[in-house]
């Protein structure tokens, strides 16, 4: 049946309620979404929600047990890092040591020391350590020098040949491992010389085969063993003095070789001495 606009009632209170709905919708949508499919979608998750904190006993005690689960499988996996660690610790301590023998440290002794996390009130503690996420220990490499003496922090009380030396014992073991992408070695060559000199550039070698390598060095018998040579000067322009890092070709690592070994005034004995160091180096990288 078709009624004629002549027979509808104006109802202005159910108007205004429409609207009133109609404006609701429009805002929920521009708060949870675009359309009133996201609105609905917001308003069953809200549901969830409700209804998970109404049970909030229950919730409650299943989360209590999941964590006293987790804090027991945390403990187990902790205490096993720590043994493994301690295996490994005393493997790096002897290894270490050996290659401070073969770089002239004959007589020092390295030592990996793990350290308890002291405990806090509010962290979990397991053994009398704190559980970080590294673990229940932290390590340090302390060393003894000479014989007889007592192991100390190898950052404190090494001086900076001994340091330099000690490093690249630690790099010769762990060379293949570890994120580092390069390393840096100066003053390794302090209070060295001659055959000493050569194993230490061999040394280096070795590492440079896992990672990239930047050695500074006063000795020629350690620069013959690097694939590139680069010369730090000083030059003034102007009013100003600058250092430069310049790339060697081939013949200016022979003459920066000789002079090395030579001094000021390089001889062709010089270099050929220099020329005969290169290509024993490059025989060995070979």
């Amino acid at each position: 049946m078709v009624r004629h606009a002549g027979c509808l009632r104006p109802d202005p209170a159910a108007l205004q309620r429409a609207e009133e709905r109609i404006h609701q919708l429009s805002k929920l949508k521009r708060r949870y979404g675009n359309t009133l499919q996201a609105v609905i979608t917001s308003l069953e998750r809200f549901r969830t929600e409700l209804d998970e904190l109404a049970d909030h006993a229950a919730t409650s005690e299943s989360l209590a047990g999941a964590r006293a689960s987790a804090l027991t499988d945390a403990e187990g996996v902790a205490r096993a890092l720590s043994r493994e660690r301690r295996q490994a610790a005393t493997r790096l301590s002897s290894a270490i040591s050996r290659e401070l023998g073969s770089l002239g440290m004959g007589e020092a002794r390295v030592h990996v020391e793990l350290t308890p996390v002291a405990g806090e009130a509010d962290g979990l503690v397991v053994d009398g350590a704190r559980l970080s996420a590294e673990g229940l220990e932290r390590a340090e490499f302390l060393i003894a020098p000479n014989r007889g003496e007592e192991a100390r922090s190898l950052h404190r009380i090494a001086s900076g040949g001994e340091l330099s030396r000690a490093m690249l014992a630690i790099k010769c073991v762990l060379a293949d491992l570890g994120p580092a992408g390069m390393y840096a070695f100066d003053e390794v060559d302090a209070g060295i010389g001659g055959g000493m000199a050569e194993i230490i550039g061999r040394k280096i070698r070795s590492v440079a085969e896992h990672r990239q390598v930047l050695c500074i060095t006063h000795l020629a018998q350690i620069a013959v063993f690097a694939d590139q040579h680069f010369k730090v000067e000083k030059v003034v322009r102007g009013e100003r003095t600058l250092s430069i890092v310049r790339r060697l070709s081939e013949r200016e690592q022979r003459e920066e070789i000789a002079r090395m070994l030579g001094g000021i005034k390089i001889t062709a004995k010089t270099r050929a001495v220099a020329r005969e160091l290169l290509l024993q180096a490059r025989r060995t990288a070979a």
